[in-house]
């Protein structure tokens, strides 16, 4: 008999322990999610991940586009700024109105560029004489400035033209006056 009764006591308290309980051959579960609140769960986190990465592309994007239009500006700003200083300190200025007066890429200049001429009438290049007696062109060609210099006064061949702004800045239209 005690036996019987130890038995029974040890079933009782498995039957506690257990977490299901076996009803009918189906096992149930007193807690947990069921598939629609599992599918519903994801289907909202989906979403919210979806929104929040398409707000990230478009930060990024909008990032991507500031800095080349920082770029842009920094590079036009250094030009103007190169070519506002060393007209301030030059002398001799000698002022083109077309490109074609500068000559080939590397040969002579076809105007005399040690004469004074002046710019009033504007134009599309000015060359001056710096301080150190070294010949400077800057040119409007090509929708950007252009940098050419002549290190000796003796002839007048210039070095070749130099880009001074960025292939990605464009300018429509720049007179010196």
């Amino acid at each position: 008999m005690k036996q019987k009764r130890f038995q029974s006591k040890t079933r009782r308290k498995i039957n506690k322990i257990r977490p299901f309980t076996l009803r009918s051959d189906l096992i149930y579960f007193p807690s947990g999610f069921t598939l629609i609140e599992i599918m519903v769960s994801i289907s909202i986190f989906t979403v919210v991940m979806m929104i929040t990465i398409g707000a990230l592309l478009t930060l990024s994007d909008a990032s991507r586009k500031a800095q080349a239009l920082r770029t842009v500006i920094d590079n036009l700003n250094f030009a103007v700024e190169d070519i506002t200083r060393k007209v301030r300190t030059g002398d001799t200025y000698h002022c083109y109105s077309t490109p074609a007066e500068l000559g080939t890429v590397t040969g002579s200049v076809t105007a005399d560029y040690r004469n004074p001429n002046d710019c009033s009438s504007g134009g599309s290049a000015i060359s001056l004489k710096m301080q150190n007696n070294i010949w400077v062109i800057y040119a409007y060609i090509d929708g950007g400035i252009k940098i050419r210099t002549n290190p000796s006064l003796v002839g007048g061949t210039f070095g070749p033209l130099l880009d001074i702004t960025s292939s990605e800045v464009t300018i429509n239209n720049m007179q010196f006056t």
